[in-house]
């Protein structure tokens, strides 16, 4: 059933004047037919008889649809990278807090601070520090910058990270570099954010950043990553309709 005029009101007072008028730009664009139409509702939505403001209000619907079907994948992969960057530095460090072996691992006052932090947390909660609880307290953030170029430093051992020893996590991968890893990581980063936060996320290449999670896994773990496409929304979500007006919406605005 469609909206009441008090309902939508209400609603664009609750998702904010600004947003409103964003989304706005997009619906009322002469090209944008195939957004306008039964493909992002529910059938029993007639969006023909949808006020303007009732479809602004159905494409957030749909983007927020969209942010829940993205949030597994998006969570089983930020494990799985963390996880295996974990069992790499452990093994190289021979060290369970191997952040603490300097000689090898020279992390970064930014790294080391929220490292820190997580410390802080764990014993705010009144538990004991340990590093399982200080791997799992880290952010996705955190896990992508082990990949910055200050670590892929041959003339400092303690810097060399990425040659000497993280380039193993992806093994799978055929002549990996960490500037296109750290590339991918920080696109995944930037849709987990928005995911995160429930911000639009339709004028990103959901397809293309889905792409590469599903790689990155497979470079880490083939079997999870299959796994994760079998078992991801996302699938399901993106019929080829969907597919067709993704694109749409992106030629449209841009990101």
């Amino acid at each position: 059933m469609n909206l009441t005029a008090l309902e939508i009101n209400d609603i664009k007072k609750s998702l904010s004047n600004p947003r409103m008028v964003s989304w706005n730009k997009v619906r009322i664009s002469s090209d944008f037919s195939l957004l306008n139409s039964n493909v992002l509702w529910s059938n029993r939505v007639n969006s023909t008889s949808s006020s303007p403001e009732e479809l602004t209000i159905k494409l957030h619907q749909f983007n927020f649809s969209l942010c829940m079907s993205m949030i597994p994948t998006l969570q089983i992969f930020e494990i799985l990278l963390r996880n295996k960057i974990n069992d790499n530095l452990k093994s190289y460090t021979a060290n369970p807090m191997w952040w603490k072996s300097v000689r090898k691992v020279n992390l970064n006052k930014g790294a080391i601070k929220k490292i820190q932090s997580a410390e802080d947390s764990i014993n705010n909660t009144g538990r004991g520090v340990n590093p399982n609880r200080i791997i799992s307290e880290l952010s996705l953030g955190f896990w992508v910058s082990i990949f910055n170029a200050e670590y892929d430093n041959p003339r400092d051992v303690s810097k060399n990270l990425w040659n000497l020893t993280l380039h193993k996590i992806f093994q799978n991968g055929v002549s990996v570099s960490r500037g296109n890893i750290h590339s991918d990581l920080e696109e995944i980063r930037k849709l987990r954010n928005k995911v995160s936060h429930n911000d639009p996320i339709l004028l990103n290449d959901i397809l293309s950043t889905y792409t590469k999670i599903l790689q990155l896994s497979q470079y880490m773990c083939p079997v999870t990553s299959r796994w994760i496409k079998r078992n991801s929304p996302i699938e399901y979500v993106l019929s080829s309709q969907i597919k067709k007006a993704l694109v749409v919406v992106r030629n449209l605005y841009g990101r």
